[in-house]
């Protein structure tokens, strides 16, 4: 089965956008750009989206975050629970250093899988 893109919303800005694939053994979303308060409404879209899909393990891509705030560990945290509550996997791809930080400073690192596939930039 091919990936299906559920869903793509972009902030007001231009520079904040939320993807969500649907692939034959997981979902992945792909956050850009910042992920603060304005990105409520993206993040919330996606969570409505991913209510709609079947139960998978969940890939969720921060190789293109430029600011985490509260609001995406928030989103993190909702999906993480919906995901593993379902007995699936929940993994973390590429955070930038940024948002690795604040998934550090977080504690979210001790909770959720974080894994590194592409090497770093710079």
């Amino acid at each position: 089965m091919a990936e299906l893109e559920i869903g793509i919303a972009g902030g007001k800005d231009g520079g904040t956008q939320v993807r969500t694939v649907v692939g034959a053994d997981c979902v992945r979303v792909i956050l850009t750009g910042d992920i603060d308060l304005q990105a409520i409404p993206e993040l919330e879209a996606a969570l409505v989206e991913l209510a709609t899909t079947p139960r998978a393990d969940t890939q969720v891509d921060l190789a293109g975050v430029t600011f985490l705030s509260s609001t995406g560990l928030e989103f993190l945290a909702r999906l993480h629970r919906r995901v593993t509550r379902a007995g699936h996997a929940f993994t973390v791809l590429d955070p930038t250093p940024v948002a690795l930080r604040v998934l550090t400073i977080s504690g979210f690192t001790r909770v959720m899988e974080v894994v590194h596939t592409a090497p770093p930039r710079g």
